[in-house]
């Protein structure tokens, strides 16, 4: 008798073990399928449907065609005439940034109450 109370007593144990195996096999299975859908989603800037759009580099400039010009009389060859695609448009220079930080055109020091008028700079030491 006592091997039935025995077996009786160990089947609660084993189907609570069950259900905490099963339990915790779904929660790996949900977990798995959350990383699963979060790798495999588009960025959030796309959206399902829209066409791809490819950005490719602008095709390279075509080469210049051998100059044809006057005979050079020095080397015999044409000279190369110079054409739109190969002379570069004129840029005019930008004006020169003054990096000095002695404002020394500045007039600011008016309002100076020091009796140094000579105007100049104690570099002369």
């Amino acid at each position: 008798m006592r091997t039935r109370e025995t077996a009786a007593a160990a089947r609660p144990a084993r189907r609570g073990s069950l259900v905490a195996v099963l339990v915790l096999a779904v929660l790996l299975l949900v977990g798995v399928a959350a990383v699963v859908r979060a790798v495999a989603a588009p960025p959030d800037d796309v959206v399902v449907g829209d066409p791809v759009r490819v950005t490719t580099s602008p095709a390279p400039a075509p080469t210049d065609p051998a100059p044809t010009g006057p005979a050079d009389p020095a080397t015999g060859s044409p000279t190369p005439s110079p054409t739109p695609s190969s002379t570069p448009d004129a840029v005019e220079p930008a004006p020169p940034v003054d990096r000095d930080d002695d404002d020394d055109d500045d007039d600011s020091d008016d309002d100076d109450d020091s009796d140094d008028d000579s105007g100049s700079d104690d570099d002369d030491r």
